[in-house]
């Protein structure tokens, strides 16, 4: 090889990395379900497309297991079982043009026969359409991770966030199913709030041997941070759960405009930025409603990620001022001024505890306070005005000398 040649592929791995690193970086993987009988595509741990695929027959079966892909091949030869001749690549070859082996003997791979494509047939390969196969092929590398699973109960998030059911056939007689295991699946995939137990009924009476939509959901992101629970959209309102702020705002849902989904609850979207301050957009390339709660910083370090938001003006506890000041706090439920040291401020109870309003700190506790739009961060200083010690050093002074 020149020099030249090999210092190129160098550059180039060095610059893009190897396939498996590559690979890495985009989250590839595949999962063949045998009941509904389909490869599932994944990227970053979105679901990106499904194929129909024929699998194992019962004699056969398909192995179940965590595997990865071991080798690509175009155009490959096959070699029957306990035979001594081979078949080229062509029209006559039962594997296409395509191959992804990923255990063994065992791969995902093209065929010459698809009206098999759905059914229970093969020696325990995995068999696509030579399009699907293709396109497959030229998605993954050397090393993406292969699950095989055996699941009756199949779940869905489309790229548009459509949920769907589907219950497949127990092809190889494994797996019996209740109405609690999908019911545990939909909790396992935070989407049983969708579906009522009449619902659900309903549903399965619709979804055997298909996918059947039921939610049209959105991921969710509150301050930078994907959490497992989704937003959805309802007769097309947009709704997001109360418990995705429950880390960074105190919140009671009687005290909200709350809507109740299965057990849990929900505000309208729109009504985010009044209720709970911040910002809010939905990304709608990504399927995601991003959320941006505020946080105080005093003096350059983090003292709360739990701003309250009391008829439309951010407040603070006093008590996390006070932690901040080093002093105490002290009120009455009567009063209508707490002590935070020598200060004596003005507060609001909020569920029996003292908060002043962000804008009153300045003259009430001389600390500063900037709020940086962008970031949805209040940046408290402290003293907000130098405080001049002279007079008491000269009282120390003269006390000393006596």
């Amino acid at each position: 090889m020149k020099l030249s040649v090999l210092l190129g592929l160098i550059l180039t791995i060095l610059l893009l990395g190897t396939p498996q690193q590559v690979q890495a970086e985009s989250g590839a993987r595949i999962i063949v379900n045998l009941p509904s009988r389909t490869v599932d595509y994944y990227e970053q741990d979105q679901w990106v497309q499904s194929f129909p695929v024929a699998i194992g027959r019962a004699a056969t079966p398909t192995p179940l297991g965590d595997y990865t892909v071991q080798e690509k091949e175009e155009n490959p030869i096959w070699y029957p079982p306990n035979e001594s001749y081979s078949v080229p690549s062509g029209p006559e070859n039962p594997l296409g043009y395509r191959w992804l082996g990923f255990s063994g003997n065992y791969g995902i791979h093209g065929t010459n026969e698809p009206d098999s494509i759905g059914e229970a047939v093969s020696n325990g390969c995995v068999r696509m359409q030579e399009a699907d196969v293709e396109r497959l092929f030229g998605e993954v590398a050397e090393g993406t991770p292969v699950q095989v699973t055996y699941e009756r109960i199949r779940l869905l998030v489309d790229k548009e966030g459509v949920a769907t059911l589907g219950i497949y056939p127990d092809v190889y007689g494994k797996q019996d199913i209740t109405l609690n295991d999908v019911r545990s699946k939909l909790i396992e995939r935070h989407l049983s709030a969708f579906l009522s137990d009449e619902d659900l009924t309903q549903l399965l009476g619709k979804a055997q041997g298909k996918q059947v939509p039921f939610a049209k959901v959105h991921r969710l992101e509150v301050n930078q941070r994907i959490l497992p629970d989704y937003a959805v959209t309802l007769a097309n309102q947009l709704l997001v759960p109360i418990k995705a702020f429950q880390d960074y705002v105190p919140i009671e849902c009687e005290a909200l405009p709350a809507v109740a989904i299965g057990s849990d609850w929900y505000i309208s979207y729109d009504c985010i930025p009044q209720l709970l301050g911040g910002k809010s957009f939905l990304d709608s390339a990504k399927n995601c409603v991003h959320i941006v709660l505020p946080a105080i910083y005093f003096n350059g370090v983090l003292l709360s990620q739990r701003v309250t938001v009391n008829h439309g003006e951010a407040v603070i506890a006093l008590t996390e001022i006070g932690r901040a000041l080093g002093l105490s706090v002290t009120y009455h439920n009567w009063a209508q001024i707490a002590k935070v040291g020598w200060y004596g401020v003005p507060y609001v109870l909020i569920d029996g505890e003292p908060y002043l309003k962000i804008s009153q700190l300045r003259t009430s506790l001389n600390i500063g306070s900037q709020f940086d739009e962008a970031k949805q961060v209040y940046n408290l200083t402290y003293p907000a005005v130098p405080i001049d010690y002279s007079c008491d050093i000269g009282v120390l002074a003269d006390f000393t000398d006596k």
